[in-house]
C-alpha cells in the first residue's frame, strides 16, 4: 500500500485543500496521507479532511527546505510504497491506482509521474471548474492518441528530467539512499540531486504517464522561491555535475486507456481554453490523428503546435 506524502508552504493552503479533494475522489485510496507544512499555516485545511482521509499533520519551522518536509514525513510513514506531490498537483483520480501497478511491476524504480509545468500555458482544471491550472509536461515533446514521445534528454539523462512534484519510490530504496539533501533549499534541484543518487545506487528511472496531474498556478515571487546567492551556487552545482551512467533503457509507461484520455482532454480541453493557443491551432488539435508538438525556442521559452505524423520510438511501453 501507499503512503502518500504532500508537502506545502504558507500562501498555499487553497492549492493544498483542492490537492486533498484530488486524493479524496481517487480510485484508489491511500493507506495514509502525510501532509508537511514548512510552517504551519495549512494546519487548518489539512484538518478539514481529515473525517475523509487518513491524514496526519506535520509542521515545522519554515525554512524554504523542502527535502526536510520529505524526510520528515517518511520518518512518519509505515508502509512499503511513497508517493509525492507537491501541495499544488491535482491527480488525476486514478493516479494511485497506476502507481499502484507500476510498484508492483518494478518495485526497484524511481518513477516519475507527468504534470504540467510550462508555465505560461494556463487552462481551468478538467476536475475542478474555479481552479486555473498548468497542463503542459515540457519533458514530452509530443503526443499522439495512445503515445507520449519523450524529449531525448529525459531518455538519456533521466535523473534530469525526474522531479520530484510527482514521483513514487519504494521506502526501502528511499532510506538506502538516504532520502532528499537537506542542504539545498528553496525550489529545484533537490530533486535532481535525489535522482542522480538513486541512479549511482542502481535504481532505474522510467516515467509514468498514467500517474499525471495537473499543476495549479500560484504566484512564484514569493519567499519560497527566491534564493540567496550561496543557495543559488548549490543548486547549479548539482545541475552541472556530470549524469551517472545508465546502462539500460528508459522506459515511458502508461495504461493505454489512461493514456489515451489524457491525450483527449490535453486536445479538446486544455488546448480549447488555453489563451496562448492560436484559433488555428485549436481547430487543428480537434482533427482525428493530430498530434500536439512542443517546440523549445531559442530564448528557453516553448510553443505548442501539431502534427499528424509520428514515428513510435521504442521507448514507449504502453499496455
Amino acid at each position: 500500500m501507499i503512503s502518500l506524502i504532500i508537502t506545502t508552504a504558507p500562501g498555499r493552503e487553497e492549492n493544498l485543500d483542492a490537492c486533498l479533494k484530488s486524493i479524496a475522489n481517487q480510485s484508489l485510496q491511500p493507506a495514509e496521507v502525510i501532509v508537511t507544512d514548512d510552517g504551519n499555516n495549512g494546519k487548518n485545511t489539512a484538518e478539514k479532511w481529515t473525517s475523509i482521509l487518513p491524514i496526519r499533520y506535520l509542521s515545522r519551522p519554515n525554512d524554504r527546505c523542502v527535502s526536510r518536509s520529505r524526510n520528515l514525513a517518511v520518518n512518519e510513514a509505515t508502509q512499503d510504497y511513497l508517493v509525492f506531490l507537491d501541495g499544488d498537483i491535482l491527480l488525476n483520480p486514478d493516479g494511485l491506482k497506476a502507481y499502484q501497478a507500476h510498484f508492483e511491476a518494478l518495485p526497484d524504480a524511481l518513477l516519475g509521474g507527468y504534470f504540467g509545468n510550462i508555465f505560461h500555458h494556463v487552462s481551468p482544471s478538467y476536475f475542478y471548474k474555479n481552479r486555473e491550472i498548468n497542463y503542459v509536461d515540457k519533458r514530452f515533446e509530443a503526443c499522439l492518441n495512445d503515445r507520449f514521445y519523450p524529449f531525448i534528454k529525459l531518455l538519456q539523462e533521466p535523473a534530469f528530467c525526474c522531479w520530484s512534484g510527482n514521483i513514487g519510490i519504494s521506502r526501502h530504496h528511499y532510506n538506502a539512499i538516504k532520502g532528499f539533501n537537506e542542504n539545498l533549499r528553496g525550489w529545484g534541484s533537490e530533486d535532481v540531486d535525489f535522482s542522480v543518487r538513486a541512479i549511482t545506487a542502481g535504481l532505474e528511472i522510467h516515467f509514468c504517464i498514467d500517474t499525471w496531474g495537473e499543476h495549479q498556478i500560484h504566484c512564484r515571487n514569493t519567499a519560497f522561491h527566491q534564493k540567496t546567492k550561496t543557495e543559488i551556487e548549490e543548486g547549479e552545482k548539482v545541475f552541472k555535475n556530470p549524469h551517472p551512467p545508465i546502462d539500460y533503457q528508459v522506459r515511458v509507461l502508461g495504461h493505454a486507456k489512461q493514456v489515451k484520455n489524457l491525450h483527449h482532454r490535453l486536445m479538446s480541453f486544455y488546448t480549447q481554453q488555453d489563451p496562448e493557443v492560436t484559433p488555428s491551432i485549436k481547430a487543428k488539435f480537434m482533427k482525428t490523428d493530430a498530434a500536439m508538438v512542443i517546440r523549445n525556442l531559442a530564448d528557453e521559452s516553448t510553443e505548442l503546435g501539431c502534427a499528424f505524423k509520428i514515428k513510435t520510438p521504442e521507448q514507449t511501453d504502453f499496455r
